[in-house]
């Protein structure tokens, strides 16, 4: 926790939340920069402070620059911090990143369709389908990446078409040909979301 041994000091210009563990503390939680609030939640004692952990939000995307004035495709992530969001080159070479999730429909902890938005996923027979419900079971992603190299290669056409899964109407997904000289690979991997998924497998 922050401020405590071991542990990042707290910073008055960056974000924090504060979980309640006493019964009889109405709202559970406090959100909002280290300064702003008066952080009023305390431990199961109702007496000692809860401590105040770091709160975290990345937006991960893909730009055409790669921040330092070249024309190269770049996975770039946007960092909270404070009030706002400071961006942060990661990748070069990453052309497109499609994501799809893994949506749990029985409650059993694995994932029953996928889907690449959530919000508007609303299958027949599945009255428990609404936006909200949906991301909140979301218990797995696919994860498409398609990196393409820096340089291009005398010579090579790229021709190719590369299949990214399937975007939000079911249909596949796919980029290219690109016709350039440029080579590419797409890499694919699925990846538990563990804390909503832990939560329901069965004993």
């Amino acid at each position: 926790m922050a401020g405590t041994a071991g542990c990042e000091a707290i910073v008055a210009t960056q974000p924090y939340l504060q979980v309640g563990l006493c019964g009889t503390s109405g709202n559970a939680y406090a959100l909002g920069i280290s300064t702003d609030i008066a952080w009023p939640h305390t431990m199961k004692d109702c007496l000692t402070p809860a401590g105040r952990r770091r709160y975290v939000a990345h937006v991960y995307f893909v730009s055409n620059d790669n921040g330092a004035g070249a024309s190269i495709p770049t996975l770039k992530r946007l960092e909270l911090n404070g009030g706002g969001f400071t961006e942060v080159a990661l990748v070069e070479g990453i052309e497109r990143l499609q994501i799809e999730y893994g949506i749990d429909t029985d409650g059993d902890g694995s994932p029953d369709a996928y889907t690449a938005d959530p919000t508007s996923y609303a299958p027949a027979g599945c009255a428990g389908c609404t936006p909200s419900a949906n991301w909140s079971n979301v218990v797995t992603a696919k994860l498409h990446v398609l990196s393409r190299a820096l340089d291009a290669s005398p010579g090579y056409v790229n021709r190719k078409v590369y299949e990214l899964g399937l975007d939000a109407a079911g249909a596949p997904l796919r980029a290219g040909p690109f016709n350039d000289g440029y080579r590419r690979h797409v890499y694919s991997a699925a990846v538990r979301i563990v804390n909503p998924s832990g939560r329901r497998d069965t004993p």
